[in-house]
């Protein structure tokens, strides 16, 4: 569509065009200065060609501006050719006169001025709406015109005596100006794009600026008045060339695109022949392709059926094993690490899950602590193929607890596995204990009420002979005094047979139960032992502190105030024993599903394993030769008899927490105590 010519080329072209105009306004003025010739019809016939071409061209540059196929600056040109043609036609159809004049000058103006704007940058004209601005310009002239032709009488004077006027003259020149400032502009933009259109209407842009300058040496139908008239019909005329030109350009395009078409035809029919080849070769490898996909697919349904049933029995076993009450492990016998576990096993170890996939046997194992004990472990049960064995596990809160250990040695798919089952044994332990030591209190209930009775019938006389041997030799001293030892001894013996026998009895009718508050109850019991840890913080220079502040509102139960008051006694005396440097003694009350709780703690010296297994044991004492061993298995006794629970939680030098559990009963639940202060 475009037409680079070089920089030279349009400089000899546009100078031509200059000299020759030059030469012809010259050539009029001396030779035919006289001539004159008045053509109304030729007149028009050239300004109708003349604003025709003006249309026809501001229509393809609209169109070519549409499809960006020449700068958008030409939106100016555009509209400066609809415009002038508009005006150009109307002069054509008026009789000469004022409005004759008026239109021919106002179309230079006008034409002039809009020629002008190029010099603006082209961001004004890159809008979409734009593309509207010549058709705007149009329709202004058109309305200019008509009240031009309508109301000659308001338009200033154009012609006297034949000679144009000092305004018609004025608008002819300033329009000429124009023109050929346009022509400066866009043979600028000529010389820095090479563009043809710029170069065409450069020459379009001179041909009228030198006509409206000539306009000013003319009078009306003079030769100089008919030569820039030749001069405008030559500025139409170059630029309808450039239609000429487009057109050319745009058929030898087509005739080329048409000639690759026809080759493109050709080839795409020898394509088309090899596809239709290549497509029947395809075709017949698609068929025996789907036959095979078709055969595959039925083997493929086939085993996911049967891997879906696979599956499922999975998900059942699974799901069987998650809701096992055992933990089960699957261990890496080279490693000693968790491959996998079921819920039971996160919830009885107390670990997270992500932390029991980082750990092993040997992690929480308390007698398979190190990988030696662990590889010899597994050559054992690589031997046997099972193994059953009782231990301990560390759980996640540092804590042990008894368990059963099942294990099973496997070999799955070449590798080797240890199937780990454990059963958490702690409950059934503790019942173990529990009817261990009811047992063994029972049995020793049954031969400790035998002796006691024994004892007392042996004491007894004892005494009594004593008694009467004193008052018959009251007047002897010595005799009375190691008489006074003896009976002093028979009523410590007593008082040991009594809390024996109160050791072994187990009706409840011997308890008067009534609501009780238990704050008070351990008032009294402060009170009673405050002789004792008194004196002894005074003459030991020591301190002993009792802190009540945890004992919270709790509902009362019912008991005998009397032995429970013995129970917390004998707790406090037994922490006062463990303390004998000082220290706190702390009291805490709370309920928890329908029972209320007591800990009592002490920071004193604490007791080892062992000591707390046996301290509920009738006559087990660790105060020789001072204690008896009664104190805590009376204890235990009335809390029972109570219905409620004594428990001990201690270690070696980290002092003792005792815990006395007791039903909170219908009848007091709805009374609550609180505390004073």
């Amino acid at each position: 569509m475009y037409l680079k010519r070089t920089i030279n080329e349009g400089k000899a072209a546009i100078t031509g065009g200059v000299i020759f105009t030059v030469a012809g306004s010259i050539f009029f003025g001396i030779y035919l200065t006289c001539w004159f010739r008045q053509g109304l019809l030729f007149h028009s016939a050239i300004e109708s060609l003349g604003g025709f071409i003006a249309w026809l061209m501001a229509i393809v540059l609209m169109r070519l501006v549409k499809q960006n196929k020449v700068s958008s600056i030409h939106i100016w040109t555009s509209s400066s050719l609809a415009g002038m043609g508009t005006l150009d036609l109307l002069h054509s159809f008026v009789y000469p006169g004022v409005t004759f004049v008026w239109l021919h000058s106002t179309a230079t103006v006008l034409g002039g001025i809009v020629f002008a704007l190029t010099w603006l940058p082209q961001r004004m004209t890159n809008s979409s709406k734009s593309i509207y601005i010549p058709v705007f310009i149009a329709f202004a002239a058109f309305v200019f015109g008509t009240f031009s032709i309508l109301f000659p009488q308001f338009l200033p004077g154009m012609l006297i005596g034949g000679r144009f006027t000092f305004v018609a003259r004025a608008l002819n020149v300033s329009g000429g100006i124009l023109f050929l400032a346009a022509a400066l502009s866009l043979y600028l933009k000529y010389r820095k794009s090479g563009e043809s259109e710029y170069f065409v209407f450069t020459n379009h842009c001179i041909l009228f600026g030198l006509a409206g300058l000539l306009f000013e040496q003319s009078q009306l139908w003079s030769a100089g008045w008919w030569w820039w008239h030749f001069l405008r019909l030559s500025a139409y005329m170059v630029a309808l060339s450039y239609l000429f030109i487009a057109y050319k350009q745009f058929e030898s395009s087509i005739r080329k695109a048409n000639e690759e078409l026809k080759e493109e035809i050709a080839e795409r029919k020898m394509i088309e022949a090899e596809l239709e080849s290549v497509n029947n070769s395809l075709e017949r490898r698609v068929s025996e392709r789907t036959a095979e996909l078709v055969r595959k697919n039925r083997q493929l349904h086939s085993e996911i059926e049967e891997r879906m049933a696979a599956q499922e029995k999975v998900s059942i076993f699974t799901s069987l094993i998650n809701h096992s009450g055992d933990a089960i492990f699957v261990v890496d016998p080279e490693t000693s690490r968790f491959l996998d576990f079921n819920e039971q096993a996160v919830k009885s170890s107390g670990y997270r899950r992500e932390e029991l996939q980082n750990l092993g046997v040997v992690d929480i194992d308390t007698e398979i602590s190190d990988m030696a004990s662990f590889k010899q472990h597994v050559r054992a049960l690589k031997a046997n193929r099972w193994q059953f064995f009782q231990g301990n596990l560390k759980a996640g809160d540092g804590k042990e607890f008894p368990v059963e250990v099942s294990c099973k040695y496997i070999t799955c798919e070449g590798s080797d596995y240890i199937i780990s089952i454990a059963r958490d044994v702690t409950e059934r332990r503790q019942m173990e204990e529990v009817l261990l030591q009811a047992e063994k209190l029972k049995s020793l209930g049954v031969m400790t009420s035998g002796i006691a009775h024994e004892f007392n019938n042996i004491l007894a006389i004892i005494k009594g002979f004593t008694v009467l041997i004193k008052e018959k030799y009251g007047d002897h001293k010595e005799l009375s005094n190691k008489l006074r030892i003896i009976l002093k001894s028979v009523t410590d013996g007593m008082g040991i047979v009594n809390r024996m026998q109160e050791f072994t009895r187990m009706e409840e009718d011997e308890i008067r139960f009534e609501p009780l508050d238990i704050g008070e109850i351990i008032e009294q019991a402060v009170q009673f032992t405050m002789p004792r840890w008194n004196s002894a913080a005074q003459a030991k220079a020591i301190t002993y502190h009792l802190d009540r502040k945890g004992v919270e509102k709790v509902p009362r139960v019912m008991g005998d105030s009397i032995k429970l008051r013995k129970v917390i006694i004998n707790i406090v005396n037994n922490s006062l024993d463990a303390m004998p440097e000082g220290g706190n003694i702390s009291f805490r009350t709370r309920k928890n599903n329908g029972d209320m709780f007591l800990d009592i703690t002490d920071t004193g010296k604490g007791m080892s394993k062992e000591v707390r297994k046996h301290i509920f044991d009738p006559f087990f004492t660790t105060k020789m030769p001072k204690g008896t061993g009664l104190g805590m298995s009376v204890s235990y006794g009335i809390i029972k008899r109570h219905g409620g629970s004594i428990a001990v939680e201690s270690e070696a030098g980290k002092g003792t927490t005792i815990t006395i559990r007791l039903p909170v009963s219908r009848e007091t639940r709805h009374l609550v105590f609180e505390r004073k202060t």
